[in-house]
């Protein structure tokens, strides 16, 4: 929302509070001012006032000033007012200009089209209005946000939109009727299309130790999910066909993957799409996933036995030792930086041969 007197002045939609937007302080002048205001009932006494750099000159020597002016304020209205009155008197004369690239009414027409649409779906607004981000829910009520950049020349040159899906959203636009609203409501209609995607794969979600993803579950397509402590299976669904014979990977040691694998490939005939993904794959596979309420985390082998991390640049643990009194998993990097420093290692063109660092048994990894 912006502020009455101020009304090129937004809430940018963050957390802690702030403000951001452009300050008028007549003669045609318009300044970019943020201002941050930390939760809670010490919030004030914590708020932090940012300017751009030609405004920084104007107030130099007076920051320590405003900043106390700011905190004892107690509003962000009433702190502008009094700082606008402020850049007024130490304003040159004959300035008539705007330090933001954006015109005072690119900023004027951003807002009316957010209030058009509604306060409640912006999380997040660039100072100079060149993006605008929104949150809205589909329809089992899981978060989505799309990030739609606004370039100069909007409407008649058409913004672009990131957002989290599976797939990339293809933008319709018309100048002369495009909108924020327009794009909002087109991405309420492309999250309907992935309902069902995301309901089988929020079905992994409930009822099995999922290993990967552990953080934007809904942008895309896979889920990697414990079988026992040192053997997961990937799969990877079909966005169009959710409950097609997904794109399935076992991992672990051959003891254990060897005789999945030749379930899988004698009983994938089987496959029902009228069923859910993972009971089809439980059928197939003749087992019940292990769930988060019946096994904790700790019974798992996640951690890579070299670095004794879960997560190294994103990736977790996918080469296990194949001894089943070992089973120690590690990441592709560390295995291939321990068996190159051992003096024994050979090479046959991209795969190394070595030994496993906990039990000595001889295993192989891919450069």
């Amino acid at each position: 929302m912006a502020l009455e007197a101020f009304p090129l002045i937004v809430h940018d939609g963050g957390t802690p509070e702030s403000w951001t937007g452009l300050v008028d302080v007549g003669h045609g002048t318009f300044f970019t001012v943020s201002i941050t205001v930390p939760e809670g009932s010490e919030g004030f006494g914590r708020s932090a006032l940012k300017c751009d750099a030609r405004l920084m000159e104007l107030v130099q020597g007076s920051q320590e000033l405003l900043q106390l002016r700011l905190v004892q304020s107690g509003s962000v209205t009433a702190f502008l007012h009094e700082f606008r009155a402020y850049v007024l008197r130490v304003l040159p004369a004959g300035t008539d200009s705007t330090t933001s690239s954006r015109s005072p009414s690119h900023f004027a027409d951003i807002v009316r089209e957010i209030d058009g649409l509604g306060w409640q779906y912006v999380t997040q607004i660039e100072a100079d209005m060149s993006s605008v981000e929104l949150k809205v829910s589909d329809l089992s009520e899981r978060m989505h946000k799309i990030r739609i950049k606004i370039p100069q020349g909007y409407p008649n040159i058409p913004p672009t939109v990131v957002t989290s899906l599976p797939t990339e959203m293809k933008l319709r636009w018309f100048a002369h009727s495009g909108s924020l609203k327009s794009i909002l409501r087109q991405f309420q209609d492309v999250l309907q299309d992935f309902n069902g995607l995301w309901s089988e794969l929020a079905e992994f979600d409930q009822r099995a130790w999922v290993l990967e993803p552990t953080e934007d579950m809904w942008s895309g397509i896979m889920r990697r999910v414990a079988i026992t402590a040192n053997t997961s299976i990937q799969v990877i669904l079909d966005a169009a066909h959710p409950r097609a014979l997904p794109e399935c990977h076992l991992l672990g040691p051959d003891h254990t993957v060897a005789p999945l694998r030749e379930r899988f490939n004698a009983s994938a005939s089987t496959w029902n799409a009228k069923k859910q993904v993972i009971d089809n794959l439980e059928s197939i596979l003749g087992m019940t996933f292990m769930s988060p309420a019946e096994v904790d985390a700790e019974s798992l082998s996640v951690e890579c036995g070299i670095c004794y991390s879960y997560k190294l640049d994103g990736k977790i643990p996918e080469k296990v030792c194949d001894d089943r009194r070992c089973g120690r998993p590690f990441h592709q990097s560390c295995l291939v930086e321990w068996i190159r420093a051992l003096p024994e290692t050979r090479q046959s063109f991209d795969t190394l041969f070595g030994e496993c660092p906990y039990c000595s048994t001889r295993l192989h990894v891919r450069l």
